[in-house]
């Protein structure tokens, strides 16, 4: 059906237009001035049209998940920790396991990774298990440490850690793949409750204003797929498979459906910052640690050269500048070139010779603008000064060294909020919204561009998204017109309507 989209503000690279007609999911022409003869109009009341919104890289099925969850973000001591525990449990008595996400022990007035014996006060006798803010470090109770059959003789699995006490005895806090240990006991979930949270995960992402989404999620394309044949499927879902997901059956590259497309596999080379688990070339700052590796640098470079001869597209999450400079020497080792697209997800501490090797290469960047507000508080205090601080959340750097960056969130670990995402790269806010790093500050053009553009380019889609213009598909967002003369207006949801394929996916009026 065609429609005539006008009364708008529409800012393209080509020039300013007040119109455009779309069909079948295609705009077929933008002008300005008189309106074209259309019986089925839709007038913008003078709004802001943008650009359909991706975000790079997000967790959807965690994001719909979280909602039956314990919410820890923010809590500022141990103690109100305990007291949420308490609460959530009198409020969910029927939970085998409660499980929570959020806690963050630098927010927090104690400085300290909680205990078991601390979870043990609230819960003796039903397990829990409580992820850190990055979910890279996980605490549990001493019920669940008996449930996972965890001692004190219990060796560190391959890529994580068990945390001990001086006299031996262990913390109850999981790190990186010590994590692994839990999960046989808490996956046990019936198909339509995943499929409610995968439901629930798109649903939220279309109302903040997302219309694509490069998605984590393992074992995820039936229930993705199960969605878009019931109408259910509300913005393009880009899925990226776990590299375990190779060996239980995947689609076929390139695989598409509707709105749903699959043509990536992900890898984890390193854990996280706040955690100190990401892997750096020199101890962190005051300590004699550089992190943890996931696979030592062969095992990665294999798996790296078996995705790739697979056909696939790479992604392979790094944050320490170590695991940067080991990923990148798997690519070359697999003859990975520009024309591949492979995408380092974080980027975030690097190095000069790490750019320049991402430039030459062809490298993509994942970045998430939201961690800088999270991690400006104890970045230095993990990084100390000189050049590794200096390469640091280094957004601008990269661009204008000639890195193609794409914007993400890393929902649910940030908020999937495009809006707040732009204001972040924008502003480059530390936690009490005083600009750090000055330098590292994007224009509203190359803010956009990472969320709109770029996040295209890394799904292989820039000529058909991520612009408004004759030919793409009509993928785009309504937005107060007020926040070009004010960025602040970011932050306040500007959000009026989410448009996917030509049709209207959501309205906040």
């Amino acid at each position: 059906m065609k429609a005539l989209i006008h009364n708008a503000q529409i800012s393209t690279q080509d020039g300013d237009y007040s119109w455009m007609i779309i069909e079948n999911g295609i705009i077929q022409n933008l002008g300005h001035g008189t309106l074209p003869d259309i019986e089925n109009r839709v007038d913008m009341r003078q709004r802001l049209i943008l650009p359909g919104l991706h975000d790079s890289h997000i967790h959807v099925y965690s994001l719909g998940r979280m909602s039956t969850r314990l919410h820890l973000h923010g809590t500022g001591s141990i103690v109100e920790m305990l007291y949420k525990l308490k609460e959530f449990r009198e409020e969910n008595p029927d939970q085998e396991w409660i499980i929570g996400h959020g806690w963050d022990q630098d927010l927090m007035e104690d400085g300290r990774y909680p205990s078991k014996h601390d979870l043990d006060t609230i819960s003796p006798d039903l397990p829990v298990l409580l992820y850190r803010a990055c979910n890279h470090i996980g605490v549990v109770n001493s019920k669940a440490l008996e449930i996972m059959g965890i001692t004190t003789n219990t060796p560190d699995p391959q890529g994580g850690q068990i945390d001990h006490f001086e006299d031996g005895d262990v913390t109850g806090v999981l790190r990186e793949a010590g994590l692994s240990l839990v999960a046989p006991h808490i996956s046990h979930l019936d198909d339509a409750l995943r499929l409610e949270y995968y439901r629930r995960g798109v649903q939220i992402c279309v109302e903040k204003g997302l219309t694509a989404v490069h998605t984590n999620d393992g074992q995820a394309w039936e229930y993705y797929k199960k969605l878009a044949d019931n109408d259910e499927l509300p913005l393009r879902v880009f899925l990226t498979h776990k590299y375990s997901d190779l060996d239980k059956g995947v689609p076929p590259v390139n695989e598409s459906h509707g709105l749903l497309t699959a043509k990536r596999v992900k890898l984890f080379s390193d854990g996280s910052l706040g955690a100190e688990t990401a892997a750096l070339r020199e101890n962190y700052d005051g300590s004699d640690q550089k992190g943890l590796l996931i696979d030592q640098p062969e095992i990665l470079a294999t798996k790296i050269a078996r995705i790739h001869q697979m056909g696939y597209q790479l992604e392979v999450h790094a944050i320490g500048d170590y695991a940067a400079e080991v990923v990148m020497d798997g690519f070359q080792k697999a003859g990975i070139t520009a024309a591949d697209r492979a995408i380092i997800t974080h980027c975030q501490i690097l190095a000069r010779d790490l750019v320049d090797r991402m430039v030459q290469n062809g490298y993509i960047a994942n970045i998430q603008p939201p961690f800088v507000p999270t991690d400006a508080r104890w970045a230095e205090k993990r990084l100390g000064g000189g050049e590794r601080l200096d390469y640091a959340y280094a957004w601008k750097t990269l661009i204008n060294a000639g890195v193609i960056a794409a914007g993400g969130s890393d929902a649910p670990i940030e908020d999937a909020d495009p809006f707040w995402g732009l204001y972040c790269a924008l502003f480059h806010p530390d936690p009490m919204g005083e600009t750090w790093k000055e330098h590292e500050r994007l224009s509203w053009e190359e803010a956009l561009r990472i969320y709109t553009e770029n996040g295209a380019f890394a799904v292989g889609e820039e000529r058909h998204l991520g612009k408004l213009k004759e030919g793409y598909k009509a993928d785009f967002v309504v937005v107060n017109p007020a926040l070009l003369d004010n960025f602040e207006l970011l932050k306040e949801k500007p959000l009026h309507q989410v448009w996917v394929d030509g049709k209207l996916r959501h309205t906040s009026e």
